[in-house]
């Protein structure tokens, strides 16, 4: 296979369209095992056993591919940290690259590598040590932050609020889900302390879906309750109240099904498990309706969802969790 595309390329000069896209796989393998002299691109044992090819030769002749067919250049010390883009017609338009030796997981060697769009958005764009401004890009509208002398992507409350900056602390803005508050430099949870007059007990909230949530269980001499304990008027703290399965459910959705965002309201955390806490919402004498979050992820990405949750009618036997919400301030 690489013997017939160093023919092609030594007969015509060019890959040719057919071949383009093979040639981008096997640079993009990189050649980052050193066997003495020679530089084996990474998948191609094989090759080396089977075939006797001069793998230096066939390194070359990529390179040659991607810096005249492509267009893109040399690649050298000169060139580093150079975002170009590719003149070729027979790639894809408006694919661009940059000239780095840090491409991850790969061996210091400098290459041409795809550019992302955050390097490509920011070239040529300043950005001091003492910066903290943002660009947008005209036409996405996509964000990027200067952040004292290096370009990175947006926080989601970046991207939602704007920065935070010295000029606007103590600034408080509702993003999609939850309120935050500047506070020297920084957007945080704009949280509050509540405080249980009847054991001195404290508790974080925030406001979330129309109400203001405790973030904490209720706590005593245990972590569960019966259904005779927080049904009484002075279960929370005064001007709180056991929320309602309806008033559960908005809380549920308003996590817009994703696990870090559950894990800000302490609703799911630790590797497996399961929670339920009473909600103020009977379904008869000897039952009540309680609100219930379950997570068992098998696998990376399903531990990154917040997806089993509900409410359901059970007896008033069994303690449960409790936490208290506030309607307005």
């Amino acid at each position: 296979m690489a013997d017939s595309l160093l023919k092609v390329y030594e007969k015509e000069g060019n890959f040719g369209e057919a071949t383009t896209r093979l040639a981008d796989c096997a640079y993009s393998m990189s050649f980052e095992r050193l066997y003495g002299d020679v530089i084996v691109p990474s998948g191609f044992d094989r090759l080396e056993r089977d075939l006797d090819l001069n793998y230096q030769e066939f390194k070359k002749a990529f390179y040659k591919f991607w810096q005249d067919d492509y267009g893109v250049g040399p690649c050298n010390w000169d060139s580093l940290n150079v975002v170009t883009q590719n003149k070729d017609s027979l790639s894809s338009a408006g694919r661009y690259f940059i000239c780095t030796d840090k491409r991850e997981g790969f061996n210091s060697e400098i290459n041409w590598i795809r550019a992302s769009d955050l390097q490509v958005n920011t070239y040529k764009q300043d950005c001091d040590s003492s910066d903290y401004r943002e660009i947008k890009n005209s036409t996405t509208g996509k964000m990027y932050v200067c952040d004292h002398g290096k370009w990175r992507y947006p926080m989601e409350v970046e991207e939602e609020c704007g920065l935070c900056g010295t000029d606007n602390d103590g600034l408080v803005k509702a993003g999609s889900i939850f309120e935050y508050v500047c506070d020297s430099s920084q957007w945080k949870l704009n949280e509050l302390i509540v405080k249980n007059s009847s054991d001195d007990k404290e508790y974080r909230a925030t406001k979330v879906a129309g109400l203001y949530w405790m973030r904490d269980n209720m706590q005593a001499d245990t972590a569960r309750f019966s259904w005779d304990e927080v049904s009484v008027e002075d279960f929370c703290p005064s001007g709180w109240r056991l929320p309602t399965s309806v008033e559960w459910m908005s809380l549920f959705k308003a996590m817009n099904y994703r696990a870090s965002n559950a894990s800000v309201m302490g609703l799911q955390g630790g590797a497996i498990g399961s929670s339920v806490w009473w909600t103020s919402s009977e379904s008869g004498a000897d039952s009540v309706q309680v609100a219930y979050v379950n997570y068992h992820p098998m696998s990376y990405e399903a531990a990154q969802r917040f997806e089993t949750f509900g409410v359901n009618a059970t007896t008033k036997t069994y303690p449960h969790s409790a936490r208290c919400v506030k309607d307005d301030f």
